[in-house]
């Protein structure tokens, strides 16, 4: 396989000890000999942008003055990344050895994938050599969505469009809608086995979103993607786990949150149909501005 430039993207907001564990670990176990990093700041005031890029002079930094949302950023890597591929890296993961050669197998051994996400590991198996030679004995498989890291080409963007930041600021849901996007293009999504991520799952959300509004912006979006791109066969297939989901938000104390999410999009109805019927005439999606909504405000410092 030619070694083609690999665009690393992550995105920072006020996180500087969880991002510079994940650069730390990019750079320790990066075998891949052609790759750029490209840290998307999203307004953070914490100055650990600052800091991250005097550690770690060799990334390129850009700053947003405000959070503009994941899908914003993660679109400013793909349209700024000048890799052939373009590899999203949640900052709140760790990478292990061969992470860019696996995906990268995943990816180019079918024309017909659009996307190769990685493998989510937990910090123990990380640190049990035994544990992940299992691992990495399992196979690729077809997979619906890929949320903490993954990998494409960057002309599948020119076909498929980017993340829609318009209807999924500021964050969740934006890579099942992309993902459902793609497969109605007749692409697969594939999860390399081989590829191993250790995740520590939506810590800069729940820093900077809180616990509630974190599980009301996940499901409020997860619903919208779904309600957007499947027909009514689909919808009713996910209707027992979207049953799980309710009985589990009770058990959480989090149900007041879920039927929040619920009525969101019973306001949204509107703008869902709309989509619905603008998707299948063409799923592609430019580079838009995103838009915010107040319900969804970060928290403020005290």
């Amino acid at each position: 396989m030619e070694n083609k430039l690999v665009s690393i993207i992550i995105l920072n907001l006020n996180g500087y000890e969880i991002t510079r564990d994940c650069l730390r670990s990019v750079e320790k176990n990066t075998v891949y000999p052609n790759y750029e990093i490209l840290l998307i700041d999203n307004g953070s005031t914490d100055g650990s942008a600052e800091r991250l890029k005097a550690e770690f002079p060799q990334i390129h930094l850009l700053k947003n003055e405000f959070n503009k949302g994941f899908a914003y950023g993660v679109n400013q890597g793909y349209r700024e990344g000048r890799g052939h591929y373009l590899f999203h890296l949640n900052n709140d993961t760790e990478v292990t050895e061969g992470w860019i050669e696996e995906a990268l197998k995943t990816l180019e051994s079918d024309p017909k994938i659009a996307l190769a996400g990685c493998t989510e590991i937990n910090k123990e198996q990380l640190d049990d050599p035994h544990a992940l030679r299992k691992l990495k004995g399992r196979r690729d498989r077809t997979v619906m969505t890929v949320p903490v890291a993954w990998v494409l080409r960057k002309k599948t963007i020119e076909e498929i469009g980017y993340l829609d930041a318009e209807h999924f600021s500021p964050i969740y849901g934006e890579e099942m809608d992309w993902n459902y996007r793609a497969r109605s293009k007749g692409y697969k999504i594939m999860r390399s086995a081989r590829c191993l991520i250790a995740h520590y799952h939506s810590v800069t959300s729940k820093a900077n979103l809180g616990k509630e509004k974190t599980y009301l912006l996940a499901n409020t979006h997860r619903l919208r993607s779904m309600l957007i791109n499947l027909n009514m066969f689909q919808l009713v297939r996910y209707a027992p786990g979207l049953a799980l989901i309710f009985f589990n938000s009770f058990r959480e104390g989090l149900a007041v949150a879920l039927l929040k999410s619920y009525w969101r999009n019973i306001l949204d109805l509107p703008m869902i149909m709309e989509q619905r019927r603008r998707r299948k005439k063409n799923p592609y999606i430019p580079f838009l501005e995103p838009v915010f909504t107040p319900p969804f405000e970060m928290k403020k410092k005290s």
